[in-house]
Order: structure tokens, then sequence, then C-alpha cells
């Protein structure tokens, strides 16, 4: 989730409410761009925190289908569903999908499976 700097109150909220979680300038934009990010990492937070309060307290916009196919990423990670070929491309092509895709600087699906899992840095799609 991310808000302008002068909205910083949405992401603490959001951080209190959920209990993990950090507040981030988002240095993937550029220096011009001081748009602030809450950013969670942990599978088992974003499967048992993130993902249960926004069922419980749905999105009234059109973020709630982007939502609904991050938690389908999320709990197919969570077993391991990503480690398998087929899976990891399945979630790669609904991770890309996002968002329309108009926010990915890489086309990852044009990159071959054997590059991607090669890689030494961690997936961050």
């Amino acid at each position: 989730m991310s808000q302008n700097p002068e909205r910083a109150s949405v992401l603490l909220l959001l951080q209190s409410r959920l209990g993990c979680g950090r507040i981030r300038r988002n240095a993937s934009t550029g220096h011009r761009d001081q748009t602030l990010v809450f950013v969670v990492r942990n599978r088992l937070d974003l499967a048992n925190k993130v993902v249960r309060f926004f069922e419980a307290h749905p999105l009234l916009s059109s973020k709630q289908a982007e939502f609904e196919t991050f938690a389908v990423i999320v709990r197919a990670m969570l077993v391991g569903e990503h480690r398998a070929a087929e899976g990891f491309s399945r979630l790669l092509r609904l991770a890309v999908g996002m968002n329309g895709g108009r926010y990915r600087r890489i086309d990852w699906t044009a990159i071959p499976l054997a590059d991607l899992r090669s890689r030494r840095e961690p997936f961050r799609g």
C-alpha cells in the first residue's frame, strides 16, 4: 500500500492495526517521488494478518480484484507451489498481470524459467 507523505498516518494506522510490516520511502520510483509504502515481507504475516484483514474488510474499489489475486499468490506460496516450475510460472503470470502489468520495468514472462531460478536475488515482482 502506498500514500503521499502527508497521508502517512493511514500507513501508520494500518501498521499498528496489523502488528507487522514497515513503512519506507518508495525508492524504486526515483528521487523525485516521495511516496511512502507499507511493506510486509513475512509470508505468515501476509497470510495471517494482511490477507485475513482485507478479507474481513474488503476494499471498496477496483483494487479488490487485485487483492484477490494477491491472496491467491500468498496462499499458493505458503504451500510451496512456487517451488515447482509449473507453479512458479503460474504465480509469475498472476503477479505480472496485477495492476494491468503497467508498473513492471522487466518483462518477467520473457525470461526463461531456468534463468529466473538461477537468479541470486529474491523475486520481488
